[in-house]
């Protein structure tokens, strides 16, 4: 029975979670190239996530640098990224990864992560150097300095000692009648019974499995020993590394393109709320910023210092991914099939294996 518990919370899990673009992948294997020295792009998908994930970006990318040049990891299953640590799943990566290919000391590598995966990638980076040959590392919604969203999700769902009874005043404080009344006219908006949305997000909020054996998601918690780790070695890293996060998070966009219902409200009320939710009860205007999953601080790294090889760049029409799989939103807006995001990536790649250095003709908004 234990165990059965555990699959349902796995699924559920990976439901909510699951980022991607909605659009399947012709395959996942590993093509490699004769030429061992020819750059090596590898794609790792995010906490729930599936190479899948990495459609157009893939296809983007080999159509730059050729279809042997790049590898969309498929060594980390949905469940074991929640199941293992991340260090534990960069240790498997790298061992996969060369067996495949024996030469990664001579093939200059690009690697690029979503969100979990970002981490994934870093750390079999930091691990492993002394046998790769990085020449960059690119993350995208990747977060950083941890999802708060965890914590949020923990105190909702603890239970009173003695009546077992769920922190429903933490509840009462987020969704407070305003917040109520947004998520009617939402609901009404998108066709569906008026406490539709109430339903989806408080749901998934009350059933998000909080237990401690999923080591993959725990360590993605603000303060956890695995993003301390992560913390104390980035200051002193070397390696071109791009950070680039999204702040779409507007309930608004999850409006079906025919509806014109409430094109002028702007349900703020919900977006406030669902902002606490992700970011936290901060009070400043810098860190409010979000993807709906990932603080934009988190997702550029904000508190390390400023370095000359650590870049940021913010897409203020990106989301994490699909939030109400009901209603996916435009592919283009989920951070992994946004065409800026794309555009920079592939001038990244291009700097990192056609110069010495990033050269002064690579430019970004960048956040300060």
């Amino acid at each position: 029975m234990f165990l059965f518990k555990i699959s349902i919370c796995i699924t559920f899990l990976l439901f909510t979670i699951g980022c991607g673009c909605n659009r399947l992948a012709q395959n996942g294997t590993i093509n490699f190239h004769e030429d061992d020295t020819k750059p090596l792009i590898v794609l790792f998908h995010g906490l729930g996530g599936d190479v899948f994930s990495f459609k157009t970006l893939q296809e983007a990318l080999e159509n730059e640098f050729g279809k042997d040049s790049v590898v969309a990891l498929d060594y980390i299953t949905k469940e074991q990224t929640l199941l293992y640590s991340i260090k534990e799943q960069s240790n498997k990566c790298f061992d996969k990864l060369s067996k495949k290919e024996p030469n990664l000391k001579n093939r200059p590598t690009l690697l690029i992560g979503h969100s979990q995966g970002g981490l994934r990638a870093y750390r079999m980076f930091h691990g492993y150097k002394d046998v790769l040959n990085v020449k960059g590392i690119i993350t995208l919604a990747t977060p950083w300095e941890g999802a708060p969203v965890i914590e949020t999700v923990r105190k909702l769902n603890e239970r009173d000692t003695t009546t077992g009874i769920k922190n429903e005043a933490l509840y009462v404080r987020y969704f407070t009648p305003p917040v109520l009344n947004d998520m009617c006219r939402l609901s009404h908006s998108m066709g569906q019974p008026t406490n539709w949305i109430e339903q989806e997000l408080v749901s998934r909020l009350e059933a998000f499995p909080v237990l401690e054996l999923f080591v993959g998601f725990y360590d993605l918690k603000p303060g956890s020993e695995f993003l301390e780790s992560i913390q104390d070695a980035l200051p002193e890293e070397e390696v071109p590394i791009l950070a680039i996060g999204g702040t779409l998070s507007d309930f608004k966009n999850f409006l079906p393109k025919e509806s014109s219902y409430e094109s002028s409200y702007d349900f703020k009320h919900l977006n406030t709320a669902w902002g606490k939710i992700i970011v936290g009860e901060a009070d400043l205007d810098l860190i409010d910023k979000h993807d709906m999953i990932v603080p934009l601080y988190s997702q550029l790294a904000s508190h390390i210092p400023n370095k000359e090889n650590f870049k940021r760049m913010v897409i203020d029409d990106a989301l994490h991914g699909q939030l109400l799989n009901e209603f996916p939103i435009e592919a283009s807006k989920s951070i992994l099939c946004h065409p800026t995001m794309v555009k920079e990536v592939i001038q990244f790649g291009k700097d990192i294996f056609y110069s010495d250095a990033i050269t002064s003709e690579y430019q970004v908004s960048e956040y300060n």
